[in-house]
């Protein structure tokens, strides 16, 4: 007797606004850059850890600000030198995710305009995180 199949179905909920960052140096050069654009204090957290379809771990660097009770804002880098945490987005080195419900896209606007203006990140663009194939790594 054959079992039938059971799915699991996820519904991804997006609480928060994603900007791709594409830089050419070291992580914790990029967040001093941002924390003196920005005015904020990125401090380095525990690496993201995401196990891949064949089982191996890989480590991607977090770097995190908490605005205030409700916002918080992160920096993580995309390549580790061996994987990417996004795949789908190769040409990313970095992301920021705006975290909580209080931001709104101008607020990502805002942000966007003034990493633009600094001479070390060469793009800094918005990515809808539902249009992306491996969006379960963003959860954290």
């Amino acid at each position: 007797m054959r079992k039938k199949k059971q799915v699991l179905s996820l519904n991804f909920d997006v609480d928060f606004l994603l900007l791709g960052i594409i830089c050419s140096h070291k992580d914790y050069r990029l967040c001093y850059e941002i924390n003196h654009c920005l005015g904020i204090d990125l401090k380095r957290e525990a690496d993201l850890d995401i196990i891949g379809k064949n089982q191996q771990k890989s480590e991607f660097a977090l770097f995190g600000h908490q605005v205030d009770e409700e916002k918080n804002l992160y920096v993580f880098s995309n390549k580790n030198g061996i994987s990417f945490l996004i795949p789908e987005q190769h040409q990313v080195d970095y992301f920021m995710m705006l975290k909580g419900a209080g931001y709104r896209k101008d607020h990502a606007e805002e942000v966007r305009t003034k990493l633009k203006a600094s001479k070390i990140i060469m793009g800094v663009y918005h990515i809808d995180p539902l249009t992306l194939k491996s969006k379960e790594h963003l959860i954290f």
